[in-house]
């Protein structure tokens, strides 16, 4: 499960609406909480990274500058990067296949969507946050929680 605090889910959403043209995409710290067999992601904190992929409508590739400035923040923070997250400016909120090649089982893979698959079109009111994991390489859906 992924627990975000409702500030930062909508900062979030907010910085993906200023950049709705292209993928965004950023790291979300916070810390791991072991209860039993279930571990519980909790989100603290989220940084921007600029993507400087040649085609960023279809796809992200993060800045390493921007990355080792995220590692330095978290380790200052005393916080962990538990997770990745990326926007699809023109597809629902699901991982894609180029997005599967990079998923492993360390983090959290959020993907922030204002498309809408009926209409083909985005709708700005309409939110898809959707957080995936692997496990033992299957795609698996999180369970997410805003509070």
């Amino acid at each position: 499960m992924l627990v975000v605090d409702s500030r930062i889910y909508e900062g979030m959403i907010s910085y993906v609406k200023k950049s709705i043209d292209v993928e965004v995409c950023g790291y979300l710290l916070g810390k791991r909480v072991l209860n039993g067999i279930f571990q519980t992601k909790i989100v603290k904190d989220f940084i921007p990274i600029k993507n400087v992929h040649q085609t960023p409508l279809h796809f992200f590739t993060m800045d390493v500058n921007d990355q080792l400035a995220a590692l330095k923040s978290a380790n200052e923070k005393g916080l962990n990067i538990i997770g990745v997250f990326h926007s699809h400016p023109i597809a629902k909120a699901f991982p894609s296949k180029e997005d599967l090649k990079y998923m492993g089982e360390a983090y959290s893979y959020v993907i922030i969507s204002f498309w809408d698959s009926y209409s083909q079109s985005r709708v700005l009111d309409k939110v898809a946050f959707n957080s995936f994991g692997m496990d033992k390489s299957r795609l698996k859906q999180e369970r997410v929680l805003i509070f």
